[in-house]
């Protein structure tokens, strides 16, 4: 007669509890979504920085060329 009782009283408990879990899991994770993307939105990517780089290697290059008289 415990084990049913037990079971009767025991389970609605123990499934709030996975409930809350659940939800507090749930909004962890949301907040790392959240500071994953502010976090990918500040990163400089490789092909990023060489086509910046490359712009202006070529604006230096242009200038000395003018600056030396060829144009």
């Amino acid at each position: 007669m415990e084990i049913l009782t037990l079971v009767q009283y025991g389970t609605p408990g123990l499934l709030l509890g996975m409930i809350v879990a659940m939800v507090r899991l749930y909004t962890k994770f949301d907040d790392m979504r959240d500071d994953i993307k502010d976090l990918k939105r500040g990163v400089t990517w490789n092909d990023t920085c060489e086509a910046r780089h490359k712009g202006i290697d070529e604006r230096l290059h242009r200038l000395e060329r003018q600056r030396k008289g060829v144009t």
